[in-house]
């Protein structure tokens, strides 16, 4: 078992597929278009949501070491599941890569192919017309609320000039 696949296992990430799935819909929400998956990125934290991760498997990095400059090299394992997903899509031909699409439109970024596309519309599909609970009640009407009430303070000094 390689030092990724550890990892993955270790916090309980999604797995690759899942991902893409959740990638394909982010997409399709997006125009089909997302530009990297970086740092700081909405589509990143948007599909993170989506799979409820919390802040360790978010933050969680990869370190490498360079052999010939014996320096390290950290990469979020977060980040690198995502672009995993999107390359094993690329590869089935749901998306395009950065390099196919700045050959078409002078634009580095990750586009959804027609037959992405319609792989996108499946899966919204299905999941639209997926059976809810006889009794499904998104909403708890029982539900008390709660209320606190919280006293705030402060406090300013005024300065005062003496003639």
């Amino acid at each position: 078992m390689s030092y990724e696949s550890r990892m993955l296992e270790q916090l309980a990430m999604p797995t690759r597929t899942q991902v893409g799935r959740g990638l394909l819909r982010t997409l399709l929400k997006h125009g089909g278009v997302v530009k990297e998956f970086g740092a700081g990125e909405q589509v990143v934290d948007e599909i993170a949501d989506q799979f409820r991760l919390n802040k360790g498997q978010r933050t969680a990095a990869l370190e490498t070491i360079y052999r010939k400059e014996n320096r390290l090299k950290k990469a979020l394992l977060w980040h690198r599941l995502l672009f995993r997903a999107a390359d094993s899509l690329a590869n089935e031909g749901f998306v395009t890569r950065p390099t196919q699409t700045y050959r078409l439109t002078q634009k580095r970024e990750w586009t959804l192919t027609e037959r992405g596309f319609d792989e996108a519309q499946k899966v919204v599909k299905k999941l639209i017309e997926t059976r809810r609970p006889q009794n499904y009640q998104p909403f708890d009407t029982n539900r008390k609320l709660i209320k606190t009430v919280r006293d705030y303070g402060s406090s300013s000094r005024l300065s005062s000039s003496c003639d």
